[in-house]
């Protein structure tokens, strides 16, 4: 690490900063032996001139208000990550997981390091950015080239940071692996409610596209929600008005758009062997299945007949056409 600089924000605070070999520098010297100290208004910046410090540095800071403090220098080994979720295909790919992750459910991140002649990581945490700072440990798997599939249980309430440690070797010299820490400078904030879509990746011009999609609440909490769904290119769409979430279920999942079921109840006709027909007659149920919303309409969309179609709710709450 290189160019360390501590940024204290706060005001009416007072700090000392140790070093791994013991020595100290209060926020009272601009100009001390671990380096200087800038204060514009309630902000604070230590510059550090030692080198070869490496080890647990320790700042000790007394204070009658809320403060912040972020300490960021630069180096050859760094990390970024992305929340994915599992497309569930064949071939096990993954795509990245849009908006706020659910508090309490669990998450999986893929995290990529790069800089340093040879990395290993030990460890990737979600750690809360408030309170008493508690973190929880995610299940590495290595993708190799630097890539890491990390799966953590439950995700931290309120606003958290990713964290990863590791091991760097020195391709250059023979001493022992140099551990290492690096802590994301973006705070995630979860949500209590979360909202999943799936869509159909092959679609069809001309045909008809279902959507279904999954409200979910933290800790098990329930609720009423309104749903309202728009597409940007002006297609006719019909979906449910609500949606609820019974207490202690923590997820619904709306099938509402599936299409109905027919089964053919009986077939009549005088056609001839060459399918020239003067008279038919076909007697089918149409079924929405017991989430539904019901079956809108029956269309007539090719002949000249006359389409008698009549409504009845059947077992289980059903709807049934008969046409």
């Amino acid at each position: 690490m290189r160019n360390l600089n501590a940024y204290i924000t706060g005001g009416s605070l007072s700090f000392t900063l140790t070093s791994p070999s013991g020595v100290s520098q209060s926020n009272s010297e601009a100009s001390g032996p671990l380096g200087t100290i800038q204060t514009v208004g309630n902000l604070h910046r230590v510059s550090l001139t030692t080198h070869n410090n490496t080890g647990l540095w320790e700042i000790s800071l007394n204070s009658l208000e809320s403060y912040s403090l972020k300490v960021i220098g630069q180096s050859s080994v760094n990390f970024g990550y992305h929340f994915v979720e599992a497309f569930g295909g064949a071939h096990g790919d993954f795509g990245l997981k849009e908006g706020r992750p659910l508090t309490g459910d669990n998450i999986t991140l893929l995290v990529s390091v790069t800089g340093g002649d040879s990395v290993t990581v030990t460890a990737v945490a979600l750690v809360e950015a408030l309170g008493s700072g508690s973190e929880v440990n995610g299940t590495l798997q290595s993708l190799g080239g630097g890539d890491f599939l990390v799966t953590v249980a439950r995700v931290p309430q309120g606003e958290f940071v990713v964290r990863l440690r590791g091991e760097s070797n020195s391709a250059t010299t023979k001493s022992s692996p140099s551990l290492f820490q690096r802590q994301a400078s973006t705070q995630i904030k979860t949500s209590s409610i979360s909202v999943m879509v799936q869509a159909d990746s092959t679609l069809e011009p001309g045909s008809t596209i279902s959507v279904p999609f999954t409200v979910a609440m933290a800790n098990g909490t329930g609720g009423a929600f309104t749903v309202r769904a728009t597409n940007d290119r002006g297609f006719t769409s019909s979906f449910p008005t609500s949606v609820s979430i019974v207490t202690g279920e923590e997820r619904a999942n709306d099938d509402r758009f599936q299409p109905p079921q027919c089964g053919v109840v009986s077939v009549s006709s005088n056609c001839p062997a060459d399918w020239k027909c003067s008279n038919w007659q076909l007697s089918a149920n149409l079924t929405d299945g017991a989430n539904g919303t019901g079956t809108t309409e029956s269309l007539l969309r090719q002949g000249n007949g006359t389409l008698n179609t009549s409504t009845e709710v059947g077992t289980g709450g059903r709807e049934r056409d008969t046409d």
